[in-house]
């Protein structure tokens, strides 16, 4: 009976999908065992539930509204969410929408 042993190359590329099978699930165990717990996405999505407060508490506590709650978003998970340049440029793109509308 022989045993096959993977190569560094085939245990790189088992990881990587893996890693990549583990994102798309939300950490559930590929076994199907019991007892999972899924990432909670939509009341308390990893990337806000990291800090001390969610940025909706921070929002709605600050009565920031729509433009500037949605930069406050924005800029909270830009180091969360894989696009950090785009996050923040959406973060800027609301300030500046909340700063026409405070000019008229």
């Amino acid at each position: 009976m022989s045993c096959n042993v993977p190569s560094e190359k085939e245990l790189a590329e088992q990881e990587e999908l893996t890693r990549m099978l583990t994102h798309i699930q939300g950490d559930r165990p590929l076994d199907g065992s019991v007892g999972f717990e899924p990432k909670e996405m939509v009341n308390h999505p990893v990337h806000y539930s990291q800090f001390s407060y969610e940025p909706i508490d921070v929002i709605e506590d600050w009565k920031l509204g729509f433009n500037l709650g949605n930069a406050l978003k924005y800029i909270s998970r830009c180091d969360s969410k894989g696009n950090p340049i785009q996050d923040l440029q959406k973060s800027i793109w609301y300030i500046q929408r909340e700063i026409a509308l405070r000019q008229k």
